[in-house]
């Protein structure tokens, strides 16, 4: 369903046959944000979702690792075309300077692992944007020693995996006219004393995908990995080192309800180091269950996942269209029906929102996704008391998730119940303290009650997470 074309095939030539990714056509190049350097925003964004992730998995006992990977822009920066040597500001550094008094998250800096000098093998990919399975396999080792400190782990060394060359094409090599050469890699087989089996696989909508893992030769824990597309090469270590493992990908965020529903021994975050040009995205209106394990397979999951693509594209007129009829496909449930009806209200279908998220809602009631998505149709249709009480009972049944109380929020306040908003914004924002909108609407209220010191610093919180003038006339 994606044309990768317009993400990879925009480049750069660097020395040594290395390839430099520019970034996606029409978006902001990858090279402007490695050179202007990240926005002290970005960073401070970034600092208080690991904060907030530690600080609630430390209140579960379960720790919490970080590995970031810089791209080849970093890892490979002898490589740089001249124009570039010298420029790239790596945004690693200023995260990690900002990250003391941040307990229960363990940073990881992959770059250490990648310029080791007079490797066997490269570490590094010269015409893709990922590392080697030898790279990934050196940050493995490194970061594996320091999880063992505190978690049962069965550790793979050098002794227990195979390493073959062989030529491959990579992501970025492909989509040069003509095609680029391939590169000889290192392919790592691991085998020997350990084993892991595939139990259970899952592809939803955009590239997302669970997959879960065994293994009888390891320790009894268990480990949940949310991952970029770096995570893939490592997958394979991992998955020995742990007797459960799961992998959920391509996300940045922790999903908080998979981890109180799995409760995992360790949990970990793998992530490029570009990513930390953007903020994080933990307070999305989307579930785990709806990202990772909603049918997309059945003749209702297929053409929900239309639905959401064109969604997603802002081709509107064309997922509702394609929405018509969606209830009579075989295999309909809960997830098809919310798809359906956040796309019947972007296109201003609102009686046909309600209808869908209602129908979503007598699947599934629990959902806070499917209570949330009723609660939206019911604001936009005209039933702001309707919305009140579906989005309070969003809050209730997931706490960890600012998207239900920025919500319930933004309907108190136009409903003008500034002691409610009060009530529950005094009482939501110091445990979700990394979503500004949270901190946005705390300062209004704080402002219509008259608590001007109060509310000029929930202005500065907000401030500080997105970088937005905050003005609010009082």
């Amino acid at each position: 369903m994606i044309d990768l074309k317009p993400y990879f095939g925009s480049q750069v030539d660097g020395k040594n046959g290395q390839l430099f990714y520019t970034g996606a056509e029409g978006a902001t190049n990858l090279i402007s944000y490695y050179t202007n350097g990240v926005a002290e925003d970005a960073i401070q964004s970034w600092r208080q979702t690991f904060a907030r992730r530690g600080r609630e998995l430390k209140k579960r006992g379960i720790p919490y690792h970080v590995i970031i990977v810089p791209g080849a822009h970093v890892a490979c920066g002898n490589d740089l075309p001249d124009h570039l040597h010298g420029k790239i500001k790596a945004p690693f550094p200023q995260l990690s300077a900002v990250m003391d008094g941040a307990e229960g998250v363990t940073l990881h800096d992959a770059l250490p692992d990648l310029a080791v000098a007079d490797t066997p093998f490269r570490t590094y990919r010269r015409n893709d944007t990922h590392w080697t399975d030898y790279g990934a396999y050196l940050n493995y080792q490194a970061v594996s020693r320091r999880v063992a400190l505190e978690t049962k782990i069965g550790l793979v060394t050098p002794d227990d995996f195979s390493v073959e060359l062989k030529n491959a094409f990579g992501d970025l090599s492909i989509h040069r006219v003509p095609e680029g050469a391939p590169e000889l890699i290192p392919i790592l087989t691991v085998g020997g004393r350990h084993h892991a089996r595939t139990v259970q696989k899952n592809t939803t909508v955009v590239r997302n995908r669970l997959i879960r893992m065994e293994s009888d030769t390891a320790p009894e824990t268990s480990a949940f990995f949310f991952h970029d597309s770096y995570g893939t090469a490592q997958a394979k270590f991992w998955a020995r080192s742990f007797s459960r493992t799961s992998f959920a990908g391509v996300t940045h965020r922790v999903y908080f309800d998979a981890i109180d529903r799995d409760k995992p021994d360790v949990v970990f975050s793998i992530m490029a180091e570009h990513r930390l040009f953007q903020r994080p995205n933990d307070h999305d209106h989307w579930t785990f269950e709806d990202d990772f394990e909603s049918d997309c397979k059945s003749p209702a999951g297929v053409k929900a996942a239309k639905i959401l693509v064109l969604y997603r594209q802002q081709k509107l007129a064309e997922a509702v269209e394609a929405a018509a009829g969606l209830d009579q496909e075989v295999g309909f449930g809960a997830y098809h029906a919310r798809v359906a009806a956040q796309a019947y209200v972007a296109a201003h279908r609102y009686d046909d929102g309600v209808a869908m998220s209602q129908t979503a809602l007598s699947l599934a009631p629990q959902s806070p996704s499917n209570l949330w998505m009723a609660a939206y149709a019911s604001v936009y249709a005209g039933k702001p008391h309707d919305a009140v009480t579906l989005a309070t009972w969003a809050v209730a049944t997931d706490r960890f998730n600012g998207a239900w109380a920025e919500l319930l929020a933004s309907v108190l306040i136009g409903l003008g119940r500034w002691d409610d908003a009060a009530a529950l914004l005094e009482n939501t924002v110091p445990q979700i303290d990394d979503h500004p909108e949270l901190w946005r609407h705390l300062a209004h209220v704080r402002d219509m009650r008259g608590q001007l010191t109060a509310r000029d610093e929930a202005r500065a919180k907000a401030a500080a997470l997105d970088g937005q003038d905050l003005r609010l006339a009082s």
